[in-house]
C-alpha cells in the first residue's frame, strides 16, 4: 500500500527541504539498504554475460579524452527536459566533444531539435525488446563512442543490453541502483546515486559533475533544464493567441532556446492560464467534473486572465464534457497542436495548471509558474517545478486526485499570483 497523508496539502517553493524530510519519514527511506548488494543471481549473470568484454575503470572521465559521446534517453518528455542540464553542461566544459542521443518515439521530436545534440536516434520506449533496438549498433560502427551516459530511471537490464551493443570500448555511466549497485558495476564503471529523496535535475546534474573532468569552466547556468521552441511553432502559437486578443509572452528566459530574433514578439491582449485538463497514469488523472468546478472557481478569482485548455492526443472527450459544462459568459480557449507548438504554448502562458506530468517540467524551464496536482508526495519530492515559484497541491489519497477540492486548486492559484511572480 502507498503511504498517505491524512489531509489534502499545498506546498510551495519554500517547502522543498520540509517535503523531502516528511517523504524521507514517509516512506522510510533512512531503512532502504544503500549497500548495493541485494543478490539476483539471474540479473548477475545477464550482466556478466554483457560485461565480458568490458574494461573497467572507476577513474572520473577526462573530458579532453571526449570526442562522441552517446546519450540514453528513450523514454518520456519530462525525463529528457529534467535531464538537459547534462548536455548543456557538456557543450559549456567539453566544447569539443559532439552529442548523440539514444531517443524515443516519444520525444524524439524535441531530442532531434535540442541545439546540443548532434543526432537524435529513435527506438521503441517499450521496455521489450524490439529491432529497433539494433540502430544502437549500427549508429556506435559509424560512430567511435568515447563515453556512454545511461541516465534512465529504471529497467536496467535494458540499458545494460543497449550499452553491450555500443561498439568499442567507451566509459560507462548510469544511475546508482540502491541495491544492485555491484550487480551494475560489472558493465558500468561510473555508478551516480540518485539520494533519496532529492529532485532528479539535481541527480542529473551530478551525473557529469561526479564523472567528468572538464576541460572549460561551465557557468552555473549550464546546470539549469532548458527548451528548444521553434520559430514556426511560435508564430503558429502566437497567431492564435492574436486572432482571441490573448497575450502570448514571448519567452525572456535564457532557458528557452531558439535562433537569435526568431520569436514572435508578445500579442496584446489578457495573459491566460494555461490548464492540461489529463494525463497518461490513472492516479494523476484529472476528471471532467472536478476539472470544470476548478476552472470556473479560477476564473473567478482572476477575472483578468484567460484560460486556455489542453490536453494529451487521444483524450479529446474530456474536453467536449469541460466544455459542456461551462456556464461563464468568457470564452474557455481549447489549445490542439503538435508537441513544437506545445512548448511554445506552454512557455507564452503568465501560469500553468497541470497534474504531474511533462508539462511541468517544460514550464519550469521557461519560468511559468505551476500550480501541480500530485497523488504521492514521493512525487512532489523528487519531481516538483525545478527552479520557479509553484504549488504543489498533494492529494490525500495517493491513487486519484479526486480528493483535491476545486477550491484548494482555484486558491492556490490565486495565492501564486498575488506572490508577484506571475505576469499579469
Amino acid at each position: 500500500m502507498i503511504p498517505r497523508l491524512h489531509h489534502v496539502e499545498v506546498f510551495t517553493e519554500q517547502h522543498v527541504s520540509h517535503v523531502q524530510s516528511l517523504a524521507t519519514e514517509l516512506y522510510g527511506f533512512a531503512s532502504i539498504d544503500v549497500n548495493g548488494q541485494v543478490h539476483n543471481p539471474r540479473r548477475d549473470l545477464l550482466f556478466k554475460f554483457l560485461a565480458r568484454h568490458h574494461r573497467q575503470n572507476r577513474e572520473k572521465i577526462d573530458g579532453a579524452s571526449l570526442r562522441n559521446l552517446l546519450l540514453f534517453r528513450y523514454d518520456a518528455i519530462g525525463d529528457y527536459i529534467v535531464s538537459s542540464p547534462i548536455l548543456r553542461w557538456l557543450k559549456a566544459a567539453v566544447p569539443e566533444c559532439a552529442i548523440d542521443v539514444i531517443s524515443s518515439y516519444r520525444n524524439h521530436a524535441i531530442v532531434s531539435s535540442d541545439p546540443f545534440v548532434r543526432s537524435a536516434i529513435p527506438i521503441n520506449p517499450v521496455h521489450g525488446f524490439r529491432p529497433s533496438w539494433f540502430r544502437v549498433r549500427q549508429q556506435s560502427r559509424a560512430v567511435p563512442y568515447d563515453a556512454v551516459l545511461a541516465v534512465v530511471f529504471t529497467r536496467m537490464s535494458k540499458a545494460g543490453i543497449l550499452t553491450s551493443m555500443v561498439s568499442g570500448h567507451p566509459r560507462t555511466v548510469t544511475v546508482r541502483h540502491h541495491d544492485r549497485a555491484h550487480i551494475y558495476g560489472r558493465l558500468f564503471d561510473l555508478q551516480v546515486p540518485h539520494r533519496l529523496p532529492e529532485h532528479w535535475a539535481v541527480t542529473m546534474q551530478r551525473i557529469v559533475l561526479d564523472t567528468i573532468v572538464p576541460v572549460e569552466r561551465a557557468p552555473q547556468e549550464s546546470l539549469r533544464p532548458y527548451i528548444s521552441i521553434q520559430a514556426s511553432a511560435a508564430e503558429r502559437v502566437a497567431t492564435f493567441c492574436a486572432e482571441r486578443s490573448i497575450r502570448w509572452n514571448s519567452p525572456p528566459s535564457r532557458d528557452v532556446l531558439a535562433p537569435s530574433g526568431s520569436l514572435p514578439p508578445t500579442t496584446a491582449g489578457a495573459p491566460y492560464i494555461l490548464v492540461n485538463v489529463a494525463a497518461y497514469s490513472p492516479n494523476r488523472n484529472w476528471s471532467a467534473e472536478d476539472c470544470s468546478a476548478a476552472l470556473e472557481l479560477v476564473s473567478e478569482a482572476l477575472p483578468g486572465h484567460e484560460l486556455v485548455v489542453t490536453c494529451p492526443p487521444g483524450v479529446d472527450d474530456i474536453i467536449h464534457r469541460i466544455q459542456a459544462n461551462w456556464r461563464r459568459a468568457k470564452p474557455l480557449h481549447v489549445w490542439r497542436g503538435g508537441l513544437p507548438e506545445l512548448f511554445a504554448v506552454v512557455a507564452g502562458a503568465s501560469m500553468v495548471i497541470t497534474p504531474d506530468t511533462a508539462l511541468v517540467h517544460i514550464a519550469a524551464a521557461a519560468e511559468v509558474p505551476c500550480v501541480v496536482l500530485f497523488a504521492e508526495l514521493i512525487k512532489v519530492a523528487e519531481w516538483y517545478p525545478y527552479g520557479v515559484p509553484f504549488r504543489a497541491v498533494l492529494s490525500n489519497d495517493p491513487e486519484s486526485l479526486a480528493a483535491i477540492p476545486a477550491a484548494t486548486i482555484a486558491d492556490a492559484a490565486a495565492d501564486l499570483w498575488r506572490q508577484g511572480t506571475v505576469h499579469g
